[in-house]
């Protein structure tokens, strides 16, 4: 059978490259709210953790929460353990960014017949619920809400945490933040 020296196996190949779901040029520093769950190995997802910290420094207040790190919830704060300048390369970071700042007051809420549109978009039945939250992001990027319209898409979504990933996206997109109760009702109490 087999004469001839016995060597080492061949090293492994490289792993392929960390695929992302995020676009460079998908991100909107002027509307940055959401939950984010990155790939520090992707540069693409890492340089868009580091823009998310670069806001934290710059804005008022803290806006980075719920922050976890390889499955573990955070303790420190991620700015200052010195971040993003130490931020690792690797492991997953996930976290919500929230600014608080609601729409401006010049805003106009969405038309009933856009509204309209949106809702069958959002409720449309062959839709999972990422790709109805997706939609919700969407129409977050060009239209404004009142907390009722708000209230009502998220009742167009299944319970869970898309839902709770939808109305973080919203709240920024709302005009009349004082009435927040109204849109955040359809919530549970387990989302």
């Amino acid at each position: 059978a087999g004469g001839g020296k016995k060597g080492k196996a061949a090293p492994a190949p490289p792993p392929p490259p960390t695929a992302s779901k995020f676009d460079a040029d998908s991100f909107n520093a002027d509307n940055p709210d959401g939950r984010y769950v990155l790939n520090l190995a992707s540069p693409v997802e890492f340089s868009l953790a580091a823009q998310l910290m670069d806001l934290e420094e710059s804005m008022p207040g803290q806006n980075i929460v719920n922050v976890r790190y390889a499955g573990k919830p955070m303790t420190t704060d991620p700015i200052a353990a010195g971040w993003p300048a130490k931020m690792p390369n690797h492991g997953t970071l996930q976290l919500d960014f929230v600014t608080r700042r609601g729409a401006p007051k010049e805003a106009k809420v969405v038309d009933d017949k856009d509204l309209e549109n949106i809702r069958q978009q959002v409720s449309h039945p062959m839709s999972t619920p990422l790709e109805r939250l997706d939609a919700v992001k969407l129409v977050c990027t060009t239209f404004f809400f009142n907390c009722k319209q708000g209230a009502m898409l998220l009742n167009q979504m299944d319970f869970g945490r898309e839902r709770v990933e939808a109305a973080t996206a919203m709240f920024a997109r709302v005009v009349n933040t004082n009435d927040i109760k109204v849109m955040i009702a359809p919530l549970t109490a387990s989302e």
